[in-house]
C-alpha cells in the first residue's frame, strides 16, 4: 500500500504542477492520507483508487456512486498540519 501512494505522490509531483506552494502541498497530503485510510478499508481497492480525482482539477476530492468526499487540510506552519 505505501508503494502505491509513493507512486501517486511522484505522479502528481511530475504532473502539470511544477511548484507545489504550501497550501497544495498540505492539501495533497491530506487526500494521500485519507487515499490510505481508503484503501486499507477497502475490499474493491481499484474502485478506490478511480475515486479519486487527482491531479485533475475536480469538484470534490473523491467521487463514488453513493457519496463524494472533500478532503481539508489545516495548519499552522509547514512542519505541522491536519487533515
Amino acid at each position: 500500500l505505501e508503494g502505491v501512494i509513493l507512486f501517486l505522490l511522484l505522479m502528481f509531483f511530475w504532473s502539470k504542477e511544477k511548484v507545489l506552494g504550501k497550501e497544495s502541498a498540505m492539501g495533497f497530503f491530506g487526500e494521500l492520507l485519507e487515499l490510505k485510510k481508503l484503501l486499507n478499508e477497502s475490499d474493491n481497492k481499484s474502485e478506490t483508487l478511480n475515486g479519486w480525482c487527482r491531479p485533475a482539477p475536480a469538484v470534490h476530492d473523491f467521487d463514488y456512486d453513493d457519496y463524494s468526499l472533500e478532503v481539508k487540510t489545516i495548519g499552522r506552519n509547514y512542519r505541522i498540519f491536519r487533515y
